[in-house]
């Protein structure tokens, strides 16, 4: 929640009446009483103070019954999981996380609505992969790198992230890079995966970038 109080300095003339004609009847004006205001005896002093931040909390939402139920910290309306921080992974010069390729198969799979389509190709399922970087912003080279993943033969497949770089400039190593991925699928390829008594054999169809990170996914030299 964000409350944006905009003080104007009692000697400024907000209403001028040089050569206009402001008159606003003061019928028109909203009632309220001294009681519904938040108390502020010097506005100058306690403007950054704690205690009027939290009389102009309690006020709004006495006042306002939308607010009720908003918590004051945002991080608690993110519910943000402090745990997941152990899981990512320094690749210079940035860092990666992790999803899952078989955690994204999984909801992939339980998501399908037509359980017979599991069946299709004999149980076995074709992943297609994708990997390019793109910029966050204009204003800075922040960019990330995801390794997506589709299935092909699901009738309502997603794309899912398997996982994501976040740094300045793209990994140093396209090997450091994907080195998660790939140890984890070639564990997958022997096991397949397990779904409601069914083993799914999972096999990569296509890897898809463009040229450029083809050429850095490949370790070789660029189209230019």
């Amino acid at each position: 929640m964000v409350l944006i109080l905009t003080i104007f300095n009692s000697e400024t003339d907000i209403f001028p009446t040089t050569n206009n004609n402001y008159n606003v009847p003061s019928s028109s004006l909203p009632e309220s009483s001294p009681e519904s205001l938040p108390q502020t005896p010097n506005i100058s002093n306690t403007i950054k103070s704690k205690e009027f931040l939290k009389s102009l909390t309690s006020w709004a939402v006495k006042t306002h019954s939308d607010f009720e139920g908003i918590p004051k910290d945002c991080r608690t309306l993110l519910k943000f999981d402090k745990s997941l921080k152990k899981d990512i992974t320094l690749i210079d010069p940035g860092q990666y996380y992790h999803f899952g390729l078989k955690q994204g198969i999984l909801e992939s799979l339980k998501r399908e609505k037509n359980s017979e389509n599991y069946l299709v190709d004999g149980n076995i399922l074709k992943v297609s992969v994708n990997i390019d970087g793109l910029p966050l912003t204009k204003s800075s080279s922040s960019q990330i790198w995801p390794i997506l993943a589709c299935l092909d033969n699901l009738e309502y497949s997603v794309p899912f992230p398997i996982g994501i770089y976040h740094g300045k400039t793209k990994p140093e190593n396209s090997n450091n890079f994907l080195n998660i991925f790939v140890e984890e699928f070639q564990a997958i390829k022997t096991t397949g995966v397990n779904l409601n008594s069914t083993n799914f054999q999972v096999k990569i169809s296509k890897i898809l970038c463009f040229a450029p990170a083809k050429a850095y996914v490949l370790n070789v030299k660029g189209h230019t």
